[in-house]
């Protein structure tokens, strides 16, 4: 329900607002606290919209009422980085290069760079990190534009924040889907005095999506990894016979 709530702009009843209630505790808590902030953001920014759009408000009324929200939006993208410090040490990602990826398998490689994780439990909750900081600042840029529609340089400045955020969530989340779609195996060096890992690419074509519909959606997003999330998206979707997935591809996916 607070996916769809995030989705379609509402806000959430009273009654799911505190997350302990139904059993949540520790960083699942601290998470959904954070989930429904960013609900509650986007509402708001929803309705100062529709009033923009309707002329209920003057121009000045807008810019003013949209400062308060560009704050939390600012104020949760913080939250959501203090809250990956709280994560345990095991649950850190290994970064790797590959030396030499196929050419055929550059649909699931975006590029040479490419991260591993000791669970796939532990990449889906850095997935959800990578995700959640990219609709926030997405989020926040469609503020600024509220609160601040004078490029003046401090508006560029904030603008140019999101974006360099966004730009290296993105990243990190592309580099996360091989292991994800279970796309290459590390194993240890047979030796064992150079302390490197080998990383072993796998054909298997036996894969499951994964968190990037976020990433497909959002208007903010650089062009061509956009378009490399959809394809990847509308691929998933076509191996495990999901067939809203393969509107990834096409202009009728949904934009947040």
């Amino acid at each position: 329900m607070i996916k769809s709530a995030l989705f379609r702009n509402l806000a959430l009843p009273e009654w799911m607002l505190e997350g302990t209630s139904f059993g949540e505790h520790g960083l699942e808590l601290e998470y959904d606290c954070i989930v429904v902030r960013i609900a509650s953001v986007r509402q708001r920014l929803s309705t100062l919209l529709k009033e923009k759009t309707g002329s209920q408000r003057t121009s000045q009324e807008l810019t003013s009422t949209a400062e308060e929200p560009n704050k939390e939006a600012r104020d949760i993208d913080k939250a959501l980085q203090d809250w990956t410090a709280h994560f345990p040490s095991t649950w850190c990602y290994q970064r790797h290069t590959l030396s030499n990826p196929h050419p055929w398998l550059t649909r699931d490689f975006y590029s040479p760079i490419v991260y591993s994780y000791s669970s796939p439990a532990y990449a889906a909750v850095w997935n959800q990190y990578y995700a959640t900081r990219m609709l926030i600042n997405s989020t926040r840029l469609r503020v600024l534009k509220l609160s601040r529609p004078d490029s003046d340089d401090f508006a560029y400045e904030q603008r140019l924040e999101c974006l360099s955020h966004m730009k290296i969530m993105t990243d990190d989340l592309a580099s996360s889907l091989p292991f994800c779609l279970r796309r290459f195996k590390v194993t240890d060096s047979p030796n064992s005095s150079s302390h490197q890992n080998l990383i072993t690419l796998d054909t298997n074509e036996d894969i499951k999506p994964c968190m990037v519909t976020i990433a497909s959606s959002l208007r903010d997003v650089d062009v061509k990894q956009k378009l490399w999330f959809g394809s990847e998206l509308a691929h998933l979707g076509r191996m495990v016979g999901i067939r809203v997935l393969e509107c990834a591809e096409t202009d009728q996916w949904l934009v947040l």
